[in-house]
C-alpha cells in the first residue's frame, strides 16, 4: 500500500475496511477482528476467509455460473438435502454434457443407495461391472430377458436350486 492511495477505516476492536488504489496493487479488504475477511485483489480475484461457521440463506431461487473448473474440498462430512418440504416434482437432477464422464470414487468404504421406490437405469450401450463377488437378493421374483444370446460362464461349479426347475 502506498500513501495517499491507500484508504483505511479501522475500529477499536480490530475491524478494517480498506480501499487500496496503489498502482498495480488495487484491492478492497473487509476484515473482521476475529480474522475473517473478504478481499478483492488487483486482478479481480475474491478471497473469502472465514475462521468460524458460515451460513447462507436464499429466500428465493439461486443460480450460479462457473465458466472454469470448480473444486471443493471438505475436511468433514457433507449432507445435501433436497425437497425438505416433500413437494412433488422437486427433483435432484445431475446433467453431464456430451464427451464427459460422471465418476464417483470411494477410496475406502462403501457406496450405499437407500431408495424407497424404484431404481431405474436406461443405458444406450453396455453395463460393465468388475467385483470379487456378485449377489442379487430379491424378496420376490428375478426376471432376466435377453434380446439375443444369453451366456452364463463359470470356471467353477454351477448350482441351480429350486423346486421345480424348468428348462424350456
Amino acid at each position: 500500500p502506498e500513501y495517499p492511495y491507500n484508504h483505511v477505516y479501522s475500529t477499536e476492536t480490530g475491524h478494517l475496511f480498506e480501499f487500496d488504489d496503489s498502482s498495480d496493487h488495487n484491492r478492497i479488504l473487509l476484515s473482521h477482528g476475529s480474522g475473517s475477511y473478504f478481499e478483492y485483489s488487483n486482478d479481480g480475484t475474491l478471497v473469502s476467509h472465514i475462521v468460524s461457521k458460515m451460513f447462507e440463506v436464499v429466500s428465493d431461487s439461486k443460480s450460479s455460473l462457473i465458466e472454469g473448473d470448480s473444486i471443493e474440498t471438505i475436511d468433514g462430512g457433507l449432507k445435501l438435502k433436497v425437497n425438505k418440504s416433500d413437494t412433488s416434482g422437486n427433483n435432484y437432477d445431475i446433467e453431464v454434457g456430451s464427451n464427459a464422464n460422471f465418476n464417483v470414487m470411494v477410496r475406502s468404504g462403501s457406496c450405499n443407495f437407500n431408495v424407497n421406490g424404484n431404481v431405474n437405469m436406461f443405458v444406450n450401450e453396455d453395463i460393465n461391472m468388475t467385483c470379487d463377488n456378485f449377489r442379487l437378493d430379491a424378496s420376490n421374483k428375478v426376471s432376466i430377458t435377453s434380446g439375443d444370446k444369453m451366456l452364463l460362464d463359470s470356471s467353477g461349479e454351477n448350482d441351480i436350486n429350486g423346486s421345480p426347475i424348468n428348462l424350456n
